[in-house]
């Protein structure tokens, strides 16, 4: 039996394939496994970018706040409860906010709580509001003054005097903190 040329050139070349598609089956699974190692390390690096830039978010929302409150633009600072800045106990001294406060302390406490505060969140946004819209109703040409002189807005004074009016709701216990 003669092996005819074209099935010996069929064989050598069926021998090729299947010896092609095991070195390349074992050399795609070794760089299959490499590339699977390196996509974990991508996925990691990916994680960790995320985790610092997180943190440097804070960091620069941290020092927004500080810049804010160093210029005198920012009227309160902290974590509940807010406390006033030097520069919104300043604005209350020119504009003579403690004594707005005090004069009218019965009017502006009750509609903080005709706003609904039920909670001490509540007084401290409700005491804003309050103290805006009693404003609104005053002469405020000596405050438009101060402000324009000191490059402060009215809403820094409410801000400002509605943290003064809730300490002194607090201060006064006629809120229990809830």
């Amino acid at each position: 039996m003669t092996i005819s040329p074209e099935l010996i050139s069929i064989g050598a070349l069926f021998i090729t394939m299947v010896g092609g598609f095991f070195y390349f089956g074992v050399n795609f699974g070794s760089r299959l496994g490499k590339l699977e190692g390196r996509v974990d390390g991508i996925e990691k690096d990916v994680l960790e970018l995320k985790v610092a830039l997180r943190e440097l978010n804070n960091s620069v929302n941290n020092l927004a706040n500080q810049v804010a409150m160093l210029m005198g633009k920012q009227m309160a600072f902290g974590n509940s409860p807010l406390q006033l800045t030097p520069a919104a106990v300043e604005l209350i001294d020119e504009i003579d906010g403690a004594k707005v406060v005090s004069e009218n302390y019965t009017s502006l406490s009750h509609r903080v709580f005709e706003l609904g505060a039920t909670t001490d969140y509540d007084v401290q946004v409700n005491a804003v509001q309050s103290v805006e819209e009693f404003m609104q109703n005053q002469d405020l040409n000596q405050v438009k003054k101060v402000l324009f002189n000191n490059g402060k807005t009215l809403n820094q004074v409410y801000e400002a005097l509605g943290l003064l009016l809730r300490d002194k709701i607090f201060e006064e216990r006629i809120w229990k903190n809830g």
